[in-house]
């Protein structure tokens, strides 16, 4: 089953969180045309130099479910990326600690708020590539209480299609089931 392209456009780039760039994939879009999409953030693929990359403060969120994804995460001296991050999540009265590695997938209904933050050491220098996706909740689950799940690549089932494979975040489509 094929779809029409309805439009195409470039993203524009950026500033955000702590002063990092990201591209705004869907800002040529009015939110009527994107309902129930948010935003769908690309974190573009860079080589950072020591000290370089500010990470994201911790911050507030409230009413939708948050999907990150770490594509490439690496450590220019080969140090573990989980010694080298401070990722938390705050939610419900509980403090979750994360490790993110590439091919990473988290899935975060934040319903009636949680705060986070992804701080990565001054001493890193290496290559980061990442994506957001925000997903509007229905106005019922506004205020449900947060959940989160990280998924490790190799949670997540693979699938192939037209020749090419890709691991499936969420969904039924074509083999395994997904990961949550």
């Amino acid at each position: 089953v094929g779809m029409d392209v309805v439009r195409t456009s470039r993203p524009p780039s950026r500033l955000e969180g702590g002063g990092f760039m990201i591209k705004d994939i869907l800002a040529a879009f009015s939110m009527k045309e994107l309902d129930p999409f948010l935003l769908w953030h690309e974190l573009p693929k860079k080589e950072h130099q020591r000290g370089s990359f500010p990470g994201g403060p911790m911050h507030p969120h409230r009413g939708f479910m948050e999907c990150p994804y770490t594509k490439l995460m690496t450590s220019s001296d080969g140090r573990s990326m989980s010694t080298l991050t401070k990722n938390r999540v705050k939610a419900g009265g509980v403090e979750h600690k994360l490790s993110p590695e590439p091919g990473t997938f988290e899935l975060g209904k934040v319903g009636v708020g949680m705060e986070h933050e992804m701080l990565i050491d001054e001493s890193w220098s290496g290559s980061l590539h990442a994506f957001q996706l925000w997903v509007n909740l229905p106005n019922a689950n506004k205020f449900d209480a947060p959940y989160f799940q990280n998924a490790a690549p190799s949670a997540l089932p693979s699938v192939t299609l037209d020749g090419g494979a890709t691991a499936k975040l969420g969904g039924q489509s074509g083999g395994p089931q997904r990961c949550y």
